[in-house]
Protein backbone atom coordinates (compact mmCIF):
# COMPACT_ATOMS: atom_id res chain seq x y z
CA UNK A 1 0.00 0.00 0.00
CA UNK A 2 1.75 3.25 -1.49
CA UNK A 3 -0.10 5.39 1.15
CA UNK A 4 0.58 3.46 3.97
CA UNK A 5 4.21 3.44 3.39
CA UNK A 6 4.25 6.86 2.39
CA UNK A 7 2.73 7.42 6.23
CA UNK A 8 5.57 5.48 7.22
CA UNK A 9 8.63 7.07 5.74
CA UNK A 10 7.31 10.49 6.21
CA UNK A 11 7.08 9.67 9.91
CA UNK A 12 10.73 7.96 10.22
CA UNK A 13 11.66 11.14 8.53
CA UNK A 14 10.02 13.37 11.01
CA UNK A 15 11.00 11.54 13.92
CA UNK A 16 14.90 11.77 12.93
CA UNK A 17 14.92 15.33 11.35
CA UNK A 18 16.93 17.38 13.75
CA UNK A 19 14.63 20.08 13.43
CA UNK A 20 11.13 20.01 12.70
CA UNK A 21 9.01 23.17 11.80
CA UNK A 22 5.00 23.15 11.66
CA UNK A 23 4.85 23.30 7.53
CA UNK A 24 7.57 20.10 7.70
CA UNK A 25 4.25 18.49 8.89
CA UNK A 26 1.68 18.98 6.55
CA UNK A 27 3.16 15.64 4.49
CA UNK A 28 1.42 13.53 7.66
CA UNK A 29 -1.86 15.91 8.40
CA UNK A 30 -2.47 14.51 4.77
CA UNK A 31 -2.04 11.28 5.50
CA UNK A 32 -3.84 11.42 8.84
CA UNK A 33 -6.68 11.70 6.94
CA UNK A 34 -6.01 7.78 5.89
CA UNK A 35 -4.56 6.66 8.87
CA UNK A 36 -5.71 8.55 12.14
CA UNK A 37 -2.67 8.61 14.93
CA UNK A 38 -3.94 10.57 18.41
CA UNK A 39 0.32 10.37 19.16
CA UNK A 40 0.83 12.86 15.22
CA UNK A 41 -2.37 14.73 15.78
CA UNK A 42 -0.87 15.69 19.07
CA UNK A 43 2.37 16.52 17.48
CA UNK A 44 0.96 18.83 14.83
CA UNK A 45 -0.94 21.15 17.48
CA UNK A 46 2.16 21.17 19.45
CA UNK A 47 4.79 21.30 16.52
CA UNK A 48 4.20 25.55 16.94
CA UNK A 49 5.90 25.86 19.81
CA UNK A 50 9.16 25.87 18.05
CA UNK A 51 8.24 28.92 17.11
CA UNK A 52 9.60 29.82 20.70
CA UNK A 53 13.06 30.00 19.19
CA UNK A 54 12.29 33.52 18.23
CA UNK A 55 11.66 34.64 21.40
CA UNK A 56 14.88 33.55 22.80
CA UNK A 57 16.21 35.39 19.61
CA UNK A 58 14.59 38.37 20.12
CA UNK A 59 15.85 38.44 23.63
CA UNK A 60 19.16 38.23 22.53
CA UNK A 61 19.74 34.74 23.72
CA UNK A 62 20.29 32.90 20.21
CA UNK A 63 19.07 30.31 18.35
CA UNK A 64 18.05 27.65 20.77
CA UNK A 65 14.79 26.25 22.28
CA UNK A 66 14.82 25.59 25.74
CA UNK A 67 14.96 22.67 27.14
CA UNK A 68 11.36 22.82 28.80
CA UNK A 69 10.17 24.03 25.25
CA UNK A 70 11.69 21.19 23.71
CA UNK A 71 9.88 18.15 26.49
CA UNK A 72 6.81 20.15 26.35
CA UNK A 73 6.45 19.47 22.56
CA UNK A 74 8.02 15.85 22.70
CA UNK A 75 7.33 13.91 25.61
CA UNK A 76 3.90 14.43 25.25
CA UNK A 77 4.12 12.94 21.63
CA UNK A 78 6.56 10.11 22.20
CA UNK A 79 4.33 9.07 24.82
CA UNK A 80 0.96 8.72 23.20
CA UNK A 81 2.98 6.80 20.03
CA UNK A 82 4.40 4.43 23.05
CA UNK A 83 0.79 4.02 24.14
CA UNK A 84 -0.32 3.26 20.23
CA UNK A 85 2.21 0.79 19.71
CA UNK A 86 1.58 -1.14 22.84
CA UNK A 87 -2.58 -1.35 22.49
CA UNK A 88 -2.20 -2.02 19.02
CA UNK A 89 0.52 -5.13 19.60
CA UNK A 90 -1.83 -5.80 22.65
CA UNK A 91 -4.84 -6.21 19.77
CA UNK A 92 -2.96 -7.99 17.46
CA UNK A 93 -1.09 -10.51 20.08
Amino acid sequence: DIARYTFLVVGCWLLLAPTVYPWYLTWMVALLCLYPSRAWIAFTGLVFLSYWVWVVYDAGGGWVLPSGVLAIEYVPFYALLAWEGIRRSRADG
